[in-house]
């Protein structure tokens, strides 16, 4: 499962997320203008293209855990299939238990009673890993909209610096229309995070009530469900990863 997981996260993220349609539609500084600036003079061109990197990083990773979401979510889906085919087992095997002895049937009873948990546990980890993959791709648009402010103040930079030139050319770049850009993606970034703290409180009570019926299933269950549950999540430096325990 894990090495799954990994070998997903990592080949998705040679997509970068520079190569990403939802770039700025803020116009460009001339090129010429920009190379003329002299390098006592490109601080905070460099700068700001430093703090860029990073955040396409983010973006990148953003993606990569995007991608585990929707695979966390299939094999939840999985795991009900075969739960629910466990529970139908063990309901023909308690009909059949009546014609035995008292012992027998209610063995078979109690299967069915935990089977059944199994069941309901199991359909809520497929609401909780919905709120997760929701949480994934609201965190994935921040990064993005993070990205084009990034882009965004880049221009800025150079629109500052090509400002301070003695060409003509350059006088006519209007430094407030790339401040008034930033400002408009700044707008577009705190929604975005509006969105996220939304999202991660839905996920957060989705996953609560999973952990609620997760504890209530037999102890051989939880063993196996301990490899579903496993959580990776991917930062900037690489990835870590931990389990979500379902013991009592």
């Amino acid at each position: 499962m894990r090495l799954k997981l990994l070998s997903i996260g990592l080949s998705l993220g040679c997509a970068a997320c520079s190569s990403m349609p939802w770039k700025s539609n803020t116009p460009e500084v001339d090129r010429e203008l920009v190379a003329a600036v002299p390098p006592s003079q490109t601080h905070g061109i460099d700068e700001a293209r430093a703090d860029r990197d990073k955040v396409s990083d983010a973006c990148d990773v953003a993606k990569r855990n995007t991608a585990i979401a929707e695979d966390q979510l299939s094999l939840a889906k999985k795991e009900l299939v075969l739960a629910k085919t466990e529970a139908a087992t063990a309901q023909t095997a308690a009909e059949m238990a009546e014609k035995g002895t008292t012992d027998e049937l209610e063995k078979a009873k109690a299967t069915v009673r935990d089977t059944n948990l199994v069941v309901a546990s199991a359909e809520n980890r497929i609401k909780w890993r919905e709120m997760d993959l929701d949480r994934a791709q609201a965190r994935e648009k921040l990064a993005q909209k993070k990205l084009v402010l990034a882009d965004t103040r880049v221009e800025l930079a150079r629109a500052q610096a090509v400002k301070q030139l003695d060409r003509p050319a350059a006088k006519n770049v209007d430094v407030h229309v790339y401040e008034q850009a930033v400002r408009e993606q700044e707008k577009t970034v705190a929604l975005a995070e509006i969105d996220v703290d939304a999202a991660e409180n839905e996920a957060g009570l989705a996953h609560d009530k999973f952990m609620s019926s997760a504890r209530a299933v037999p102890a051989s269950y939880r063993k196996r469900a301990e490899r579903i549950d496993e959580e990776i999540q991917f930062d900037t430096d690489g990835y870590k990863a931990r389990k979500i325990s379902t013991k009592n």
